[in-house]
């Protein structure tokens, strides 16, 4: 199963309207159809490096394995798996979890021999009790177009469920965030622009401020943000890094 590496430009925009017109609905079963149907264009074909980038940059205390047990990382909408496979090599106990059988099935194929060591959950990342996912028990979430691709109406209870999960002393939420939305357009260009905003995403474009609109009632505080230097190309200029603590 191939998929692109771009979203938003080109054939991948194309395929983010299609998503968008057809497949999202606020219960999330149509993400089973978009990767039946290969409609994926938010996936890499292996890890993302502006996440290895950014795991690099986490303090050690919150990356060393505690005494007595690894530290545990959740990928929610983890897709194809391959940044759970980083972050097993990076010492962590990763949790992936989709609601689409199939990713899960794609994302088991990718972690080939290391699968056995990488737990791979099959759920809705909403559902109150998940086998493998409990309150306060990861030290890091990483979200990567997961929160950018939720109905807007689900973000609040979106910043609940990460606030929820994260361990209250240790706990990081790592927003890699994508696609960012762009710089407003002067007045007098905004009239004649052949694009908008809403062309963009997978599928939606979202400013640090949105996130942080969203995320700090919640009790998700913004410890730092960095701008990645090893974006893929397509992304190049769009991405940005942001480490939340749980107040």
């Amino acid at each position: 199963m191939r998929r692109t590496l771009g979203c938003g430009s080109g054939s991948g925009g194309g395929k983010v309207k299609l998503l968008r017109r057809h497949f999202f609905d606020k219960v999330g079963r149509d993400w089973e159809k978009a990767w039946t149907q290969q409609v994926t264009p938010w996936e890499l074909q292996g890890v993302n490096p502006s996440f290895v980038e950014g795991l690099a940059l986490l303090p050690p205390s919150n990356n060393d394995p505690k005494v007595g047990g690894r530290r545990k990382a959740l990928v929610p909408g983890c897709g194809s798996g391959f940044d759970l496979l980083h972050l097993h090599a990076q010492g962590w106990d990763a949790t992936g979890l989709d609601i689409s059988s199939t990713a899960i099935d794609v994302s088991r194929s990718n972690l080939g021999r290391d699968a056995d060591s990488i737990t791979l959950v099959q759920a809705d990342f909403f559902a109150p009790s998940t086998p493998s996912v409990h309150p306060h028990s990861f030290d890091l979430i990483y979200d990567y177009l997961f929160f950018a691709a939720i109905d807007p109406s689900m973000r609040a209870a979106c910043a609940a469920r990460f606030h929820a999960l994260l361990r209250p002393d240790t706990g990081r939420l790592v927003t890699l965030l994508f696609p960012l939305a762009p710089p407003p357009l002067p007045l007098s260009y905004s009239s004649i622009s052949s694009s908008t905003s809403t062309d963009q995403g997978p599928p939606y474009v979202l400013s640090l401020d949105d996130y942080r609109h969203i995320l700090e009632p919640a009790g998700l505080v913004l410890d730092s943000t960095h701008v990645p230097t090893t974006s893929i190309p397509p992304r190049r200029g769009r991405e940005l890094l942001a480490v939340w603590s749980r107040s």
